[in-house]
């Protein structure tokens, strides 16, 4: 267990003394990683009952090391290295994601390699290592996942406040559907930016995001781009400009379109209407987004306008009304994407209480749609990392305790731990 020994001394946590090591040695190797394990999971009970931040990154890399597989040491110490940043540990943050790629590259399969290494990517743009993030990106083979990795560097530096960065990241995505994607997240995190500011060449990634949207092929996808960039512009001053795509989008609005696309593009304009401060036009296009919606047939289309819908009305002050909206999403995917972007664009003390009751809620009644308890965890970490983003330690804690897989509980405490004393 080379690997397991050197994540836990790369993030400054001692692994066994030289006599404990020597006794190791003579042992049955199975018994040795027995007792790792049974190690790993006492430390994390200890410290699920009474959670605090050493606790919970001593208990994650305890787990670390009693995990046989590189893929699985690989992303809880992605989630350690994370949470080393967010404190302050930048020294231990750069080691710990450095081990974290040598986990990743040893997978030894060519699509789970490059499948972590999109994650290693994106941790080493958060934590200001954006050149070698970009390195990382680059040497993926799979097309696919090397777009998505130069995408997720783009939203990492545009939420870090260094978004003179990601238009490059943006130009170097080969896949044009993925481009986009990443253009409009890029687009929708600029517009919670603060009113007036420069927001370090946010008008760069802008130019950028602009180019990509207007390469899509459907109009549908084109016009709410170009929404979503004109709040952002509007809340760097251009307000004028944003005024006229919003009037000009109205009048598209009168031809024949289906009802989940009319809902969507409404609640778009509603965020708009917020960065134009026009409560009236934002009331107004909610109101029309629910006729809308009321028309939709189908279950996967509805769930995607509603979660638009629900981001509107909470970026507008009406949580209730946003606890409403996404308490009807059906996909858990889907939830837990509204989940991510409530935290990302609302920073209220009134967002946090709905996303707390949001995720408790997700948590307790919509999982066990999932047939495996892999992608149950996962939607629980992504619950876990909506309510650490929003600051909300105490749900965050009571989601990781329901995981099922004790990898899974080391990766999303050690992600909780930035929050903890």
């Amino acid at each position: 267990m080379v690997g397991s020994a050197a994540a836990m001394t790369a993030a400054g946590i001692p692994a066994a003394g030289a006599a404990e090591a020597a006794t190791e040695d003579r042992r049955d190797p199975r018994a040795v990683m027995r007792e790792r394990t049974r190690q790993g999971m006492a430390a994390l009970r200890q410290c699920l009952d009474r959670p605090s931040q050493a606790c919970a990154l001593r208990a994650a890399l305890m787990v670390t090391a009693a995990e046989t597989l590189s893929i699985d040491r690989s992303k809880v110490l992605l989630s350690v290295a994370d949470t080393l940043h967010a404190v302050g540990d930048q020294a231990r943050a750069e080691r710990t994601v450095s081990v974290a790629k040598s986990e990743a590259r040893d997978i030894g399969i060519g699509f789970a390699v490059d499948t972590r290494l999109v994650d290693v990517a994106e941790i080493e743009a958060k934590i200001g290592a954006a050149e070698a993030a970009a390195d990382t990106a680059a040497a993926i083979d799979d097309q696919v996942l090397r777009a998505r990795a130069f995408g997720r560097i783009a939203v990492a530096l545009v939420e870090a406040g260094r978004a003179d960065g990601a238009a490059a990241m943006l130009d170097r995505i080969e896949v044009g559907a993925v481009a986009q994607e990443y253009a409009l997240q890029v687009a929708e995190i600029l517009t919670a930016a603060e009113a007036g500011g420069d927001r370090n060449g946010a008008g760069a990634a802008l130019d950028t995001a602009a180019r990509l949207v207007d390469a899509a092929p459907l109009s549908r996808f084109r016009t709410a781009g170009r929404i979503r960039l004109a709040a952002a512009r509007a809340r760097f001053g251009e307000a004028e400009a944003a005024r006229a795509l919003g009037a000009k989008v109205e009048q598209d609005l009168g031809r024949s379109m289906p009802s989940h696309a009319r809902a969507r593009l409404l609640a778009e304009l509603a965020v708009l209407d917020l960065a134009l401060d026009d409560q009236a036009a934002h009331e107004t296009h909610m109101t029309a987004a629910r006729r809308a919606l009321d028309k939709v047939r189908s279950d996967y289309e509805r769930d995607y306008a509603l979660s638009d819908m629900a981001v509107a009305a909470a970026r507008g002050g009406d949580h209730d009304a946003a606890l409403d909206l996404a308490g009807r999403i059906g996909s858990v995917d889907v939830r837990t994407r509204f989940a991510r972007r409530l935290a990302r664009l609302d920073r209220s003390a009134a967002a946090r209480r709905a996303l707390a009751t949001y995720a408790d809620r997700t948590a307790r009644d919509h999982l066990d749609k999932l047939d495996q308890p892999y992608t149950r965890d996962e939607a629980r970490f992504a619950l876990v990392m909506a309510l650490v983003e929003a600051g909300s330690a105490q749900p965050a804690v009571a989601v990781v305790e329901t995981m099922e897989d004790d990898d899974a509980r080391a990766r999303g405490l050690a992600f909780v731990a930035r929050l903890l004393d």
